[in-house]
């Protein structure tokens, strides 16, 4: 019966106990065989728990290799990345992403799922694979404070003491292109033949993607807004213009609503001023314009 029918050392003990396992029994004493047996099993991963570890950590990997291409061929389509579009949107997205994906992948805190604790829970198998893969392993954890350093201060946590050059960061990190674009792989590869070495998987492949829809796709957005605008140029030319009279006929209209305001406000003066008795001598005029509804009336007053 192995290990793995088991379950566990507890049920290893009980499944391998005699029938008269009531009886008393030697005690297993610190440092016998038995007590490092009992310490090795209590420390052995647990398989579905790795192997879930090694297929997360292999798509992280693969989603952020996806992304870098993408966000390199983006930048290589000359863009107006300065202009509010759909496209400097998706260059900052693709960007965000592949670099919190790197920091899930490298993550070295004692209680994340990351290639450095599949690496810690089959260190011999993982060595391997890297010799065989010729994957410097030393190399691989020099990318990891600096994204670390990316993680507390601006990507993750926004730091008070760098809120106000976020940019100091990046500068002060000094990670690469080079970097990303060998570290990324080199993981994904990693992965794959730990899951070899270990279960005798297979490993997976990383997804083909050269990014060239990028600049397609950016081209069929500039052709349509040409196309758009030109038709908008024709709409605007096609336009029938206002002719003369009827030009000369809106001014006459106006003109003639203006006179009419300004009779009214005349006749509304004239009024007041008899009313509060500024013409003394106007005596009957102002007796007139009182019995007057309008100033048309007033003037043809005898």
């Amino acid at each position: 019966m192995t290990l793995g029918e088991c379950g566990s050392y507890t049920g290893f003990r009980q499944r391998m106990a005699p029938d008269n396992a009531g009886a008393r029994t030697a005690p297993i004493h610190p440092g016998s065989a038995a007590s490092s047996l009992g310490k090795y099993i209590a420390m052995r991963p647990h398989n579905a728990r790795i192997t879930a570890a090694i297929t997360r950590n292999f798509a992280e990997a693969n989603e952020a290799l996806l992304k870098l291409t993408a966000y390199d061929k983006l930048n290589g389509t000359g863009f107006n990345r300065h202009a509010a579009s759909f496209f400097s949107i998706a260059e900052k997205a693709l960007f965000s992403d592949m670099i919190a994906g790197a920091i899930r992948i490298f993550d070295d805190h004692k209680e994340a799922g990351s290639l450095w604790y599949i690496i810690r829970c089959h260190e011999a198998a993982a060595h391997r694979a890297a010799r065989a893969c010729g994957i410097d392993m030393d190399e691989l954890r020099r990318i990891v404070p600096k994204l670390r350093h990316i993680r507390d201060k601006t990507h993750f946590h926004i730091d008070k003491r760098t809120v106000e050059d976020p940019a100091m960061v990046w500068s002060d990190t000094n990670l690469s292109r080079g970097e990303l674009t060998k570290a990324l792989p080199n993981a994904a590869v990693l992965l794959a033949n730990i899951r070899n070495h270990v279960y005798g998987e297979n490993g997976d492949a990383l997804t083909r993607y050269d990014g060239a829809d990028v600049s397609m796709i950016v081209d069929a957005c500039a052709e349509a807004a040409r196309r758009t605008e030109n038709k908008r140029r024709k709409a605007r030319q096609q336009r029938p213009a206002v002719s003369f009279t009827r030009q000369v006929a809106t001014l006459f209209v106006i003109s003639f609503w203006k006179l009419l305001f300004s009779l009214d406000f005349w006749r509304r003066h004239w009024r007041h001023k008899c009313h509060i008795g500024m013409f003394p001598s106007l005596t009957d005029g102002c007796t007139k314009a009182k019995e007057c509804t309008s100033f048309t009336q007033l003037v043809r007053s005898p």
